[in-house]
């Protein structure tokens, strides 16, 4: 017997948990069957916390053998809010995600949590649009037979550090001081963006963002001075460290960033996160000069950090050229999907 509940992070048993993350254990294990398990403190830490731009609803699919009870299968649906800062853009678009143990898949189970998904966000009133993500063949070909389309097609990219040729990542970032000396720029890092920047980074970070190639997503985040500050406090209390590099001109003016996530609990790994120069300072090197700074911030203040993993889409040539000289590699294939919500019902009957 299969029994589907609702799952609040914020009123669930320890028992409940324990189980839950047996699931969850078990599908990054399909991922990463090299690295160690995330710690289930970091995870919990993750799950229950509270991001105002966001709602979210979540469903556990539990298998029973006699009085023990298994999570066997998971799903969410989240929302955004008011408080995201482009919600009349984006208030349509709803994200969705569903995981089933592999030996209870292609039994229904995944139809069953998408029925549900698909009954809330109808009950909300206003969406139209179903997007989600996925690693696993298997997820494709569910998306596939319900009739999503593919809206991005993209890679987690990976950088094993051993791989690395220093040698050039060191002359970049010579060559990028070198060529950019006269124009009086400086490489700034920061945790906390300084109060007296914060109104310009936002500004060359939503550039950033829009430039990042997103095929037919609709979802097209911004972000706000209050967001940055919100990110900001809740990395801190989630323990992670968000690492960001500015190119400053002489003016002051942000010219280019990069950023990286990294958890002190998952210490062989880190997440490069966005990377963009404006266009009135591009053809002098600053994404090279960026990149290498941050990758040698990774290997001299980063202890036991192994690769760093980025996602690309397949369409971004540029940024994809930059990072196959740095040493990154193709790692895992990434399909986004959209569904026409409408269409999903009729579908789904």
């Amino acid at each position: 017997m299969i029994k589907i509940i609702p799952f609040d992070p914020l009123t669930a048993s320890e028992a409940l948990f324990e189980n839950y993350f047996d699931l969850v254990d078990e599908i990054f294990r399909e991922l990463e069957p090299r690295d160690p398990l995330p710690p289930r403190e970091l995870q919990k830490a993750l799950l229950v916390d509270s991001n105002p731009t966001r709602q979210t609803f979540r469903w556990l699919a539990l298998a029973y053998s006699g009085e023990k009870e298994t999570v066997v299968g998971r799903s969410s649906i989240e929302f955004i809010t008011r408080q995201e800062p482009d919600y009349e853009s984006n208030k349509h678009v709803a994200s969705i995600n569903i995981n089933v143990a592999p030996h209870f898949r292609r039994q229904g189970l995944g139809t069953r949590l998408l029925w549900i998904l698909v009954d809330q966000a109808i009950a909300r009133g206003k969406i139209t649009v179903l997007e989600t993500f996925g690693f696993l063949e298997s997820g494709w070909n569910f998306c596939a037979k319900f009739g999503a389309v593919v809206a991005l097609e993209a890679a987690q990219n990976r950088l094993e550090l051993d791989d690395v040729d220093w040698e050039m990542i060191e002359r970049w970032k010579a060559e990028g001081e070198r060529r950019n000396q006269k124009a009086g720029s400086i490489i700034v890092t920061f945790e906390s963006v300084p109060e007296d920047i914060i109104d310009e980074f936002v500004a060359v970070y939503n550039y950033t963002i829009n430039q990042v190639p997103l095929g037919d997503l609709e979802m097209r985040p911004q972000v706000t001075p209050e967001y940055i500050r919100d990110m900001e406090k809740r990395a801190q209390k989630s323990g992670v460290q968000w690492y960001i590099k500015v190119t400053q001109e002489m003016d002051g003016k942000i010219s280019g960033l990069t950023e990286i996530i990294y958890h002190p609990k998952m210490p062989h790994r880190v997440e490069q996160e966005l990377t963009g120069v404006r266009t009135e300072y591009r053809g002098r090197g600053l994404g090279k000069w960026l990149k290498a700074d941050m990758l040698l911030f990774i290997r001299d203040t980063l202890s036991g950090v192994e690769y760093v993993n980025t996602g690309n889409a397949d369409s971004n040539a540029p940024m994809l050229s930059i990072n196959q000289r740095m040493g990154f590699k193709r790692y895992q294939t990434e399909k986004c999907y959209k569904f026409d919500l409408e269409r999903l019902d009729s579908a789904l009957g």
